[in-house]
């Protein structure tokens, strides 16, 4: 239902002919996270108008949205160095971070407007999901990251909560006990592969059980389970961020005029 700024989370969401992932991906961070807040940027060459998806939100659940045009955010940087004549593959990259960073302004600067002060900047096929302590963990990682603010976070979830609790539970009482997360937490990535292949029978079991009570094929969740290994950084890449976005100047957020040359 409606949650407070305070009391829920907002995401910025840049997406491209996607919508067919952010049924599945709106449902879940909607009870993780609590989403309540959600900026989508329509990339440039977008055919898919996510608002198809969007409206089912509309009635009571509380979700506010918005969906930002490329042309209102690719230029807040000012004119991408390569201008439109884009070639190499390299241009292609960098003219999409170009573009990213404009979103990333503009989303911000929106959710400061609103009130909002957690926000995490993702994609939509990327789950927020919890990680506690496992016998898979390396004992390097425990003597190396014990300082780390996610390594904090997993620490206090393992040994601090129990049932069902969401993104902003663990920090809002991680704040009351420990002391505040650092503003920005990056959230290390576990990159899963495109094959349905199942390694155990617990996998397998819910598999069947998904098959046979829902949409299986439109559950990214629940398909894919293979995935780089979780310290295989070198396959996963940079992880994403939560913010704290109440600590950050607006000033800090609107970029900064240029004079043309």
């Amino acid at each position: 239902g409606f949650l407070s700024p305070n009391a829920s989370v907002g995401a910025c969401l840049m997406m491209k002919e996607d919508n067919d992932l952010l049924y599945e991906w709106i449902a879940y961070h909607y009870l993780m996270l609590p989403l309540r807040y959600l900026v989508i940027g329509s990339d440039e060459g977008n055919t898919h108008d996510p608002r198809d998806v969007l409206r089912r939100w509309d009635n009571d659940t509380g979700l506010q949205y918005w969906v930002i045009e490329a042309e209102d955010f690719a230029y807040r940087h000012g004119l991408f160095k390569g201008g439109k004549n884009i070639t190499s593959d390299a241009d292609y990259h960098y003219s999409f971070v170009h573009r990213q960073k404009g979103f990333v302004t503009t989303c911000t600067e929106l959710m400061k407007k609103q009130g909002v002060r957690w926000v995490i900047y993702t994609d939509n096929d990327e789950f927020f999901v919890f990680n506690t302590f496992n016998s898979d963990d390396a004992e390097e990682y425990h003597s190396l990251h014990s300082q780390n603010t996610s390594y904090l976070m997993r620490k206090y979830m393992t040994y601090n909560m129990t049932g069902f609790y969401t993104a902003l539970d663990v920090i809002t009482e991680m704040e009351h006990a420990v002391e505040p997360l650092q503003p920005c937490t990056v959230l290390p990535r576990l990159r899963f592969g495109a094959t349905e292949k199942v390694s155990c029978p617990a996998a397998a079991a819910v598999s069947q059980i998904t098959k046979s009570e829902y949409d299986y094929s439109s559950m990214s969740t629940i398909r894919y389970k293979q995935n780089a290994g979780k310290f295989d950084f070198e396959s996963s890449k940079f992880g994403k961020v939560l913010v704290d976005i109440s600590r950050i100047s607006n000033i800090s957020v609107v970029p900064k005029k240029r004079t043309p040359t």
